[in-house]
């Protein structure tokens, strides 16, 4: 009963194949085979461009400048000269201020300490408890 119920499942699969074919002849391009082509005409206008109008230049009479023979006033100054310094204004030492420097410096030292009174595995807990301790204490500087 089963092989029946397969060959007929598979008949009816490749009757589907077959009539679907024809629409995958043409690589999937129906609107250039089966949709008509609309073509809308619109009406002409045609929209000439303005006239060209050319005018003469306007003329432009340049008269000649005034010519004055004159000997140019001859004027002897001696420069002026300023003996004074500027004045500076006084500038303030300028000191780089970091608020977190006491804690890095007590961070380092306690992690020294801790890291000397240590032993064995207890080292590395040592220097982390040492750390934290010194950047408390040093935060206070």
């Amino acid at each position: 009963m089963k092989a029946p119920r397969k060959v007929i499942l598979a008949l009816a699969a490749a009757a589907t194949f077959a009539a679907a074919a024809p629409a995958f002849a043409h690589g999937w391009r129906y609107e250039r085979v089966y949709a008509p082509r609309v073509v809308y005409a619109a009406p002409a206008y045609y929209y000439a461009p303005p006239a060209v109008v050319y005018e003469p230049a306007p003329a432009v009479v340049y008269e000649p400048a005034p010519v004055v023979y004159q000997a140019p006033a001859v004027v002897y100054q001696a420069p002026r000269v300023v003996y004074a310094e500027p004045p500076v204004a006084p500038v303030a030492p300028a000191y780089a201020y970091s608020p977190n420097a006491g804690r890095v410096a007590g961070a380092i030292a306690g992690a020294v300490i801790g890291n000397q009174l240590g032993q064995g595995n207890g080292r590395v807990a040592a220097t982390a408890v040492g750390a934290v301790v010194g950047s408390m204490l040093g935060g206070g500087m």
